[in-house]
């Protein structure tokens, strides 16, 4: 056995074998694997065809049964199970317009994007590696399976992904590959904004994200990028300042406004199709930036990130000024405030209203909660009914008079 993630898939390939097919474990387990990284997705090949892999297992999902792959459920995992194929012609530089089921798992590994990724490995560890992909792995080199040309034109977005890989790996892509970017670069704009999104994600997160941003250049690949194909100066200046990877969607997001201040959070989000979720963190993060600008770190700056936005906002203020805050003291200091949500005040909406049962519904409520909260966390006001209770009546007759 081969370790904890392969070993779980095991009653795949016994039960497969058992029935007289071939399986093995294939793609980025095996990769990872051999490099000693930590193991995602655990994918399988096998020659049996998906009405089989279907009819051997009790749970199954057919989530691309037309490409051949089944989702075999086991236990509490998930794996996908992939019959050998190859492909036919790729008109759109996404799909293959046709999909061949075959028999020999060489011939399937001939259809992958890069050598490092070609690779299948039994449940002894043995690995079958036609295209060299061990002595890639230990260059430290990103090589397409056969030629790049080829691989490009079937998939426009490997040259993006061979990018991404030279991040997260800090490999260094292979000449001719590095050549085919560059005379292919125009097909990416045949690639969906989404699957572009992911892998630009991945590659601003990964160590070798300096490098990346080398090959980007020296590619002139960003200039299919949305934005920095318009803004060519946004893209200098993230080259020239970037120095270690953003893992986080949100912060990333806030650097690159940050880099150019014209261009909105929302912009950004909006050409890389981002959830409203990024787009709100990125938000509060540069906005928590730019109050501690001008007044430093405050109760009520912790305040308006929230506890869950802490780590972000503090990675942010560590790319943009190269210094940042001890975490355990944030989070300290975030602790000891006096109220750490608006409904952590003793008093609410509610209460306002049976206090002043003459006075009509209106913005007041909203104006009043927002000064208690003001009062309270910078402790000019303790959250206390009673006392609350005095202050807001004192507003009230003054408002009267």
């Amino acid at each position: 056995m081969i370790g904890k993630p392969f070993d779980q898939a095991a009653p795949i390939i016994h039960t497969l074998n058992k029935h007289g097919y071939e399986c093995f474990f294939v793609g980025g387990s095996v990769r990872d694997f051999q490099l000693k990284r930590t193991i995602g997705d655990v994918d399988l090949a096998t020659d049996a065809d998906p009405h089989t892999v279907q009819q051997l297992f009790k749970r199954t999902i057919p989530v691309g049964i037309e490409h051949g792959t089944i989702l075999v459920l086991l236990n509490d995992n998930s794996y996908e199970v992939t019959t050998y194929r190859t492909e036919g012609e790729y008109k759109d530089h996404r799909h293959p317009e046709q999909v061949f089921f075959v028999d020999s798992i060489e011939e399937d590994l001939s259809r992958r994007d890069f050598t490092i990724n070609a690779i299948a490995m039994d449940l002894d560890g043995n690995i079958i590696d036609p295209f060299n992909g061990l002595q890639d792995l230990k260059s430290k080199r990103i090589q397409t399976v056969r030629h790049a040309q080829d691989r490009f034109n079937e998939d426009a977005l490997r040259m993006l992904r061979a990018i991404r890989f030279s991040s997260q790996l800090e490999f260094f892509i292979d000449d001719e590959v590095v050549t085919a970017i560059k005379e292919n670069r125009s097909l990416l704009d045949a690639i969906s904004v989404e699957r572009i999104t992911v892998e630009l994600t991945k590659m601003f997160g990964g160590n070798g994200v300096v490098r990346a941003l080398e090959y980007l250049k020296e590619t002139n690949l960003y200039q299919q990028l949305p934005i920095f194909r318009e803004n060519e100066e946004v893209f200098s200046q993230v080259y020239k300042r970037l120095r270690e990877p953003i893992s986080d969607q949100a912060v990333l997001i806030a650097y690159l406004h940050l880099m150019e201040p014209s261009i909105s959070i929302s912009t950004w989000c909006k050409a890389y199709k981002l959830s409203n979720a990024v787009k709100r963190k990125a938000t509060i993060i540069h906005e928590a930036f730019d109050q501690h600008q001008t007044t430093g770190l405050t109760n009520d700056l912790l305040y308006q990130l929230t506890f869950d936005h802490i780590p972000s906002w503090n990675e942010y203020i560590r790319l943009a000024e190269g210094k940042s805050y001890d975490l355990s003291e944030l989070y300290s200091m975030f602790e000891q405030l006096p109220i750490k949500q608006k409904s952590d005040l003793a008093i609410n909406g509610s209460d306002l209203i049976r206090l002043f049962p003459g006075r009509k519904k209106g913005k007041w409520i909203s104006d009043y909660l927002s000064e208690l909260e003001y009062q309270v966390l910078r402790q000019e006001l303790p959250n206390q009914k009673d006392e609350i209770e005095r202050q807001v009546k004192t507003w009230n007759q003054t408002e009267q008079n």
